[in-house]
């Protein structure tokens, strides 16, 4: 599965990032809800590596609510990522 939601997150962080800390952008319905384990880890190790140095700081997220019946492998997949990887300092050459 080929998944990539974080071009808006990217824009995001070019556009507002120096103003504002950027959140998300997992995407909550083909990854998360639809997805598997290693989609979401995936997912949100791009999401990471494109904002961890946004000058106003990066929270690792969904892009809106998790959607419900997600699995819950999935929601444990992005708590496992943004603790194995997103704590600071960021080492980008991981993700």
């Amino acid at each position: 599965m080929s998944i990539d939601n974080t071009e808006d997150l990217e824009k995001a962080k070019k556009a507002v990032g120096d103003k504002i800390c950027l959140v998300g952008n997992v995407s909550p319905v083909d990854a998360v809800r639809y997805g598997t384990y290693d989609d979401v880890v995936r997912e949100s190790k791009i999401c990471i590596k494109k904002a961890y140095d946004n000058p106003k700081g990066f929270v690792l997220s969904t892009g809106c609510q998790i959607s419900i019946n997600s699995p819950i492998e999935n929601i444990q997949a992005l708590m496992d990522t943004a603790r194995s990887y997103g704590a600071y300092p960021i080492k980008p050459d991981l993700l």
